[in-house]
């Protein structure tokens, strides 16, 4: 419960949500929480502790930057297929 004292609430800049499609730099994910798409962007620097091993139809979740309009600069992506 995020209402708990000894527990601080998630960061503003988290998504949930399943890819849609692949690009280039990343991906674009719909948002689970009615939101719409974000394009997410991976580099070099993103964290990535199950591999980059993404696909169209994968539950993730990111934490990043908003740098644009649905845009955000990954700092770190984790695929959420093996806790469902």
């Amino acid at each position: 419960m995020y209402g708990d004292r000894m527990r601080p609430p998630p960061p503003g800049d988290l998504y949930r949500g399943v890819i849609v499609i692949e690009t280039e730099d990343g991906f674009v994910i719909l948002d689970e929480n009615g939101n719409g798409t974000s394009t997410i962007i991976v580099t070099s620097k993103t964290r990535l502790p199950y591999g980059k091993d993404f696909s169209p139809g994968d539950i993730v979740m990111v934490i990043g930057d908003t740098v644009g309009t649905g845009t955000v600069h990954a700092f770190g992506v984790r695929s959420l297929n093996e806790e469902r």
